[in-house]
């Protein structure tokens, strides 16, 4: 486990590799030519040390620091690392992102966004409940100075607060899905934790969300950072101080709590586009079966399907 090599990080590889083409400038090193190369990318995965409810929001146990908190891009002939993305990455080695300390067990959303073939934005969720984007842009000609930037699109728990209430310790182990509307990024995720699909502890929602995009200074730069939407005791704003609604209000964006006490997302929303240009969201969500006193049934739980 050398903490220098970073794989060193990858975590139990829940995260299904994502073949995609990727600009070229990511795989200079290997002496690849041309307008782009075929990359895998995917999650860090998951650390069973945190089944446990009281690790939320830590970054480690005892000396044991959580493995998983990564996204990779390697080379899909070679299996060299091309890119990297954790709080663990350097400058010289990929890209470091202070809050990715979480394991990410997700599989990855990855955007054609300008349909060139090439891979250019990808999504992902992680097991403290932010959701993070990250834009591939690729790397300088002449210092290969790496454009790549990658923030927090939201936080549907109170990781960084740290309030100790369990009710909103979310997590995501299956990734967002995207989609276009009024010219408008919309990003649609369920919470749910799939270490332990019997608790009842969390209440569990379906976000719909607007990527309103990267944040420009006065000047119209990009700043790399986005305006992140973030849980607090007064329930969501932005970054900016901007509330977001509580349950579905007819218009974008929104979330929904989960109605039946344990009720959780197992997997990833679907988003369905009809004839007539609307955008019709799917999603599944299982209800444990609570243990009851002097019984000896099993009892599997039940799905809905919204």
């Amino acid at each position: 486990d050398n903490p220098a090599d970073p794989f060193s990080r990858l975590g139990q590889t829940w995260s299904l590799p994502k073949p995609v083409r990727v600009d070229n400038s990511y795989c200079k090193a290997i002496g690849e030519n041309g307008n782009s190369c075929v990359a895998l990318m995917f999650g860090g995965g998951y650390d069973s040390l945190y089944d446990d409810n009281s690790q939320f929001g830590l970054t480690a146990s005892g000396n044991a620091k959580f493995k998983g908190n990564a996204i990779y891009m390697v080379h899909a002939e070679t299996g060299k690392l091309l890119w990297w993305a954790s709080s663990d990455a350097t400058e010289a080695d990929g890209k470091p992102l202070s809050q990715m300390k979480y394991p990410i067990p997700s599989e990855l959303m990855v955007l054609d966004t300008d349909q060139d073939r090439v891979v250019d934005r990808v999504y992902a969720g992680d097991v403290a409940g932010q959701v993070w984007r990250i834009d591939l842009l690729g790397k300088t000609t002449d210092t290969h100075e790496d454009l790549t930037l990658g923030d927090r699109l939201a936080v549907f728990s109170e990781v960084d607060a740290k309030t100790d209430q369990t009710a909103n310790e979310r997590r995501f182990f299956s990734p967002p899905k995207w989609t276009y509307v009024d010219e408008k990024d919309v990003v649609a995720i369920v919470s749910g934790n799939r270490a332990r699909p019997r608790s009842s502890d969390v209440q569990n929602r379906i976000y719909v969300i607007i990527d309103a995009g990267w944040v420009l200074d006065e000047f119209g730069k990009n700043t790399g950072t986005l305006d992140t939407i973030m849980e607090n005791a007064d329930g969501l704003t932005t970054r900016s101080g901007d509330p977001l609604p509580t349950n579905s209000t007819g218009t974008l964006p929104w979330y929904l709590d989960l109605p039946t006490v344990g009720e959780k997302g197992l997997g990833s929303p679907a988003i369905i586009k009809t004839e007539e240009g609307d955008d019709i969201l799917l999603f599944t969500t299982y209800i444990p079966s609570l243990p009851q006193a002097g019984t000896c049934v099993f009892d599997e739980g039940v799905g809905n399907l919204y």
